[in-house]
């Protein structure tokens, strides 16, 4: 029935007139705003369900706390912080590397169960593909709306494997890609996209490695080497969580490289049997480069009011670029107390003219853009 509704939907849309289109999109964001006032937890929670990980990436910027000692919620522990969101959210669920953690399936169950939750996300380097593809289907037998997963692949096999410090790293990231493929094509619900994070020492490689992927037919997202000090802008010192990738700036590429770059992509996606590029990952990359350019906000954040962070120990953070706020194990594992509590609100005050390129923010603050919204259903129409 879903299905059939969406349906109808698009092709209702796809013969509205522009004018009206765009009146349609405005109220519903209109709605969105107005809602944000009333929300007592975050609705798009970004969960670091474990520190440990089996790659050492070179632009990780929690590569000091990776498989350090740490405390990790238990699933127990993690059923009571499902069922306190007061909400329910659109769920990353991320590491380290999350599939290190066995019960990733019942993670996903109690959130499904306790929160309502129906849109998960999972972020992985892809090395335990055949975890990867049996927990997958494990939390396709929930009753969730879409689950994706994205998998990192920084190079062609020789760099990938450099950059993330594993030796077959890049063949088992591939694999994983091509089993989950199978997946998506199982099952309506599930979609596998691929990530490269673009730095100095793949920029080379960018445009060969995007033509393999298209030989693959998967979709594919640009990310930018970000930290606390680069790709981030008017963040106070005292509020900032001091994260700056292993190799710091200088894994950070030139903006005129990079816009000539992303323009060489942009017409290779326009050619492609398919187009891997979407319009919603364009924008984030348009949007970024012009605040790096401009060094000014093209969006308002809505970090610490949509967006949440709960790190592995339970820490919460309004964003990943700030300091915790407090630890879910002295606030009775409630989020919603955490988040109203005074330290959180004096961080919020704190934040309140940062803006940076970080890629889940701004996702969450596109769809609160009425230009942004309307070109994705736009695309999605045609």
């Amino acid at each position: 029935m879903a299905a059939l509704i969406k349906k109808m939907a698009k092709g209702l849309y796809r013969n509205l007139p522009g004018p009206i289109r765009a009146q349609i999109v405005e109220g519903f964001v209109r709605r969105k705003l107005r809602r944000i006032k009333l929300l007592q937890s975050p609705t798009a929670l970004i969960f670091f369900i474990t520190a440990r990980c089996n790659n050492r990436c070179a632009h990780c910027f929690y590569w000091q706390d990776l498989n350090a000692s740490c405390d990790e919620l238990s699933l127990e522990e993690i059923g009571t912080v499902a069922s306190t969101l007061r909400h329910p959210v659109h769920l990353s669920l991320t590491g380290g590397e999350p599939f290190l953690r066995n019960d990733v399936g019942e993670i996903a169950r109690l959130f499904v169960e306790r929160n309502r939750c129906r849109n998960l996300a999972l972020a992985t380097n892809g090395y335990l593909t055949e975890r990867i593809v049996a927990t997958c289907r494990e939390i396709l037998h929930l009753p969730l709306d879409t689950l994706s997963v994205q998998v990192s692949l920084d190079g062609l096999e020789e760099t990938h494997n450099e950059i993330r410090g594993v030796r077959d790293g890049y063949r088992r990231a591939v694999e994983t890609i091509q089993a989950l493929q199978q997946l998506s094509r199982e099952e309506p619900r599930f979609s596998v996209a691929v990530s490269i994070t673009i730095q100095k020492r793949n920029l080379d490689e960018v445009l060969p490695l995007t033509e393999r992927l298209v030989e693959l037919g998967v979709p594919i997202r640009y990310a930018l080497v970000r930290g606390q000090h680069f790709g981030t802008y008017g963040l106070p010192p005292e509020a900032a969580n001091d994260i700056d990738p292993l190799e710091g700036e200088a894994a950070v590429v030139d903006l005129n490289r990079l816009e000539g770059l992303f323009g060489e992509i942009g017409a290779r996606n326009a050619a492609a049997p398919y187009r891997f590029w979407s319009e919603r990952q364009q924008e984030k990359i348009r949007i970024s480069l012009a605040m790096m350019a401009r060094k000014e906000r093209q969006l308002p954040c809505y970090a610490g009011k949509v967006d949440g962070v709960i790190y592995a120990n339970g820490d919460v953070a309004l964003c990943e670029l700030t300091k915790p706020v407090g630890n879910l194990r002295e606030h009775g594992l409630d989020v919603a107390r955490l988040w109203s509590s005074e330290p959180a609100q004096a961080m919020r005050a704190r934040i309140r003219n940062c803006f940076c390129i970080h890629g889940c923010n701004l996702t969450t603050s596109m769809t609160f853009d009425p230009k942004v919204v309307q070109g994705v259903l736009d695309e999605h129409a045609r």
